[in-house]
């Protein structure tokens, strides 16, 4: 049964998470890049796993990494979309504009404004309580009282060891998410 809403599974770290959450239909699934995050994945793994999924599209999370590292990893993954940063620069932005891939970008609630409008979404990293939410934004699904918008990143997490992982609480949201048939 499809979602009733446009979920992304960010932070893909296994095989695990990516099977589990591509068979419950996620639209997007992403890959971190950043070394600096507890979330890195290298693009040799991304790839490996982007060879067992089909279904959702692929996201490359970038955060403040050099461009030209940026297009080195777009142009090995080949994502469908590259998550950026606020921070990153028009002209950089440019750059990653000609691979072709689809733009979207994490920032601030206070930041939200520096995106470019044509971004396919904008996944905010703070929310005031009361914020109007646009259709474009894309929010944490910790957000417990934004859980009715229709655009919702969850992450992936650790394994307990390889293969092994209980889903319970996620597979409880994502099942009260699906569309009755």
């Amino acid at each position: 049964m499809p979602l009733k809403k446009i979920i992304k599974a960010g932070a893909i770290t296994h095989l695990t998470d990516a099977r589990f959450f591509a068979a419950y239909e996620v639209a997007y699934l992403g890959f971190c890049f950043d070394p600096a995050s507890p979330d890195y994945i290298s693009p040799q793994e991304a790839l490996a796993i982007k060879g067992w999924i089909t279904g959702p599209q692929i996201v490359a999370e970038f955060n403040n990494q050099d461009a030209d590292n940026v297009l080195n990893i777009i142009r090995f993954l080949e994502p469908d979309v590259a998550e950026l940063s606020a921070q990153y620069g028009a002209a950089d932005i440019a750059k990653i504009a000609d691979t072709e891939v689809l733009l979207a970008y994490h920032t601030s609630f206070d930041q939200r404004n520096s995106v470019p409008e044509d971004a396919l979404y904008i996944l905010l990293t703070d929310l005031p309580q009361n914020a109007e939410l646009a259709p474009n934004w894309m929010v944490d699904a910790t957000y417990n009282h934004l859980l009715h918008h229709g655009l919702l990143q969850v992450k992936g997490s650790p394994e307990k060891e390889t293969g092994v992982k209980l889903f319970d609480e996620v597979a409880d949201l994502l099942e009260s998410w699906m569309e009755d048939e």
